[in-house]
């Protein structure tokens, strides 16, 4: 496959991308994650696992980072993941998730609607 002149550089992989997926998964059809794996590490080729959500809260490396908060919400207090990127000069706040409807008059307001649109909307419970 190295020599071969339909995979020789990332634009001639990315128009051969079909005949490319057809080849890789044929090469690890048979294979399992461990075999993947090792044969990756040893071929100096990078890779990551790919998480189920049970996965990413169990995840070592987010709990070593400190990357887990704990926020209010309507139903009490939820561990949520810190917004991406870290900055050791801060810590990124999380305001409580608001209950719903919280902001929807105000949200209203800034779009232009008077209190009395807003009055009528509550009172045909379209909001």
């Amino acid at each position: 496959m190295t020599k071969d002149p339909r995979f020789a550089g990332n634009a001639a992989r990315s128009r051969n991308r079909d005949e490319l997926r057809e080849f890789i998964l044929a090469a690890f059809e048979n294979l399992d994650s461990a075999t993947v794996t090792g044969r990756l590490d040893a071929a100096g080729i990078a890779w990551a696992d790919v998480n189920d959500m049970a996965g990413v809260w169990e995840h070592p490396q987010l709990e070593a980072l400190g990357r887990f908060i704990e926020v209010g919400s309507p139903a009490g207090p939820i561990t949520v993941l810190k917004p991406p990127g870290n900055n050791n000069s801060y810590e990124p706040e999380i305001s409580p998730i608001p209950p719903v409807g919280e902001h929807t008059e105000n949200i209203l307001r800034e779009l232009g609607y008077s209190n009395a649109e807003i009055k009528d909307l509550v009172g045909e419970k379209v909001i």
